[in-house]
């Protein structure tokens, strides 16, 4: 309930905001000049998967064995007022799963010894946030940068394949279908205006979801089972990002 009420309250903030600050904007004023009304944003990082879903554990029932990965994506921003704008943004994390550490674990439950080999995970993250910025040192072109938001994330179809080593019997779970959930998290960091036109920047993110009730199939040689439970997702990601401003 809480976090229903949490995300009710964003929504509602996203969509008040730009009348509130509406008013507001004749009593801002700056001595330098603002930066451009629009700006498209490419960024890319390290993604570092968090709690259980980078979690090896065997006797944790909800470990995902996620490894650091990689992120891209693109934002959209536009500004409300002079430093506070709404964004856009589409990414994409794609991370390994650790084969070594669910073999070792598989073998040790079963007596045998097994060879795991599995797809990336893969999130895919659509959110619209708002974005704050504070200018600072003498020409004011650089900008401590903030960003929460709210969205939606897609967990992609994913496949691990188990065999017993020596032999061809094979187990098989997978997620065959897309899985969604509303996504919430945060961007913060450091941008720097080279000119009217183009910004560099870094930045670190935080995003959480769970997505609820998932249907994991295992399936073997005369054997077939299906799984329902949640899939908790969260990540931290260090990354650089580059503007073009219009």
């Amino acid at each position: 309930m809480q976090r229903k009420n949490l995300t009710v309250s964003i929504i509602i903030l996203i969509s008040f905001l730009p009348l509130l600050l509406k008013g507001q904007a004749p009593e801002i004023k700056s001595k330098v000049k603002s930066p451009l009304k629009q700006r498209i944003t490419a960024h890319a990082g390290r993604c570092i998967p968090r709690y259980d879903f980078g979690d090896t554990d065997n006797s944790n029932s909800r470990s995902m064995y996620a490894l650091a990965g990689t992120t891209l994506g693109l934002s959209y921003a536009f500004s409300l007022v002079e430093n506070i704008g709404m964004t856009f943004k589409v990414s994409n994390s794609s991370y390994s799963f650790d084969e070594n550490a669910f073999g070792r674990n598989i073998s040790a439950g079963s007596g045998t010894t097994f060879i795991a080999e599995a797809d990336n995970y893969n999130i895919l993250d659509l959110t619209i946030g708002v974005r704050g910025a504070i200018p600072f040192g003498a020409t004011k072109k650089a900008r401590l940068f903030f960003n929460p938001y709210i969205g939606r994330s897609t967990f992609s179809k994913f496949r691990i394949e188990s065999t017993q080593i020596y032999t061809t019997w094979t187990v098989t779970e997978q997620y065959k279908e897309k899985y969604h959930s509303l996504t919430l998290g945060g961007t913060f960091g450091i941008e720097y205006q080279l000119s009217d036109l183009i910004s560099v920047g870094a930045f670190g993110n935080y995003t959480g979801t769970t997505f609820e009730d998932t249907e994991l199939q295992v399936k073997a040689s005369g054997f077939y089972e299906e799984y329902k439970g949640n899939i908790n997702y969260s990540s931290f990601s260090l990354g650089v990002e580059f503007g073009v401003n219009f």
